[in-house]
């Protein structure tokens, strides 16, 4: 065996798969006509960074400066089902999530959960049982500080859970 792919040698995240499904299912979905300008804005906006090509395929201002100071690991994606986006090019989700994230760290106040999850119920027309309460929410999250980690809702409340 070649020793230059030793699994020593490269660390491939656990997440990498799901991440690669999630992408290949939004292709397929979406049936982009520019590859690259899709892949780009579908993974800057996984990482909770703004999209660098606008809808009409232009480079946006915006996106160039965050998009080349972007740097850490992939995150899931912030969306089940079809993406709805607002008047921004934003995913509803995502804009609530950004919105909550006042300081910009990826952190919000535990406080502001439950104002959160009654707006994700109504950007995404859910139920009233479709989201856990609040406090269920705040005993499965690890809590610093009194602060949530988004990262870590996201995941809580929009991946699959894996079998």
């Amino acid at each position: 065996m070649n020793a230059m792919y030793s699994e020593d040698q490269i660390k491939v995240p656990p997440e990498l798969g799901t991440i690669m499904k999630q992408y290949t299912k939004a292709v397929m979905r979406d049936k982009p006509t520019d590859l690259y300008k899709y892949s780009a804005n579908f993974f800057a906006i996984l990482s909770g960074y703004p999209a660098p090509f606008d809808g009409d395929g232009q480079l946006t201002e915006s996106g160039v400066g965050d998009v080349k100071n972007a740097s850490g690991a992939l995150t899931g994606t912030n969306s089940r089902g079809e993406r709805q986006q607002n008047d921004d090019g934003l995913d509803p989700v995502d804009s609530l999530f950004r919105r909550y994230d006042s300081t910009g760290t990826g952190f919000m106040e535990s406080s502001d959960l439950p104002l959160l999850l009654d707006e994700l119920k109504a950007a995404l027309s859910l139920d009233a049982n479709d989201i856990d309460a609040a406090e269920s929410i705040q005993a499965l999250l690890p809590s610093a500080d009194g602060k949530i980690d988004l990262l870590e809702l996201r995941r809580l409340l929009f991946e699959e859970p894996e079998e």
